[in-house]
């Protein structure tokens, strides 16, 4: 797992983490997510304290545990809409170098068309003004 996380780009500023990644950890997240309903794996929105302790359960790990790999699929969550939007990588994980710098978008939408009333009176006051 780690020659394969060493090949993503921007991987190589965190060499370290990869060499200390433990293997054990998919074991441990699989059995969290696997005791999760479709709907708790689908919208994590949803997971209360009871859901929590019951998921906890289910997989033999802690509440805390549960806890941690909700807010790390958040964090994730979170830093792969910012790679959407455009805004680029977090800090710490710049690309490799030699890579090409990914292309601007360039965004020029035409602009909106003003709606018309559907009041006549109003209507005409907007084309007179």
């Amino acid at each position: 797992m780690s020659k394969l996380l060493g090949m993503l780009p921007g991987a190589g500023g965190m060499k370290k983490q990869i060499e200390n990644f433990d293997e054990s950890e998919i074991v441990r997240t699989k059995s969290i997510v696997q005791s999760m309903t479709p709907i708790e794996r689908r919208d994590p929105k949803v997971l209360n304290g009871s859901r929590r302790a019951r998921i906890a359960l289910g997989a033999g790990r802690k509440v805390q545990d549960v806890n941690s790999l909700v807010d790390k699929f958040a964090a994730a969550q979170k830093m792969m809409k910012q790679m959407r939007s455009g805004k680029g990588l977090p800090p710490g994980m710049g690309m490799p170098p030699g890579a090409p710098a990914p292309a601007q978008k360039v965004s020029q939408q035409p602009a909106k068309k003003k709606s018309k009333s559907g009041n006549p009176a109003k209507r005409a006051l907007e084309e007179k003004g």
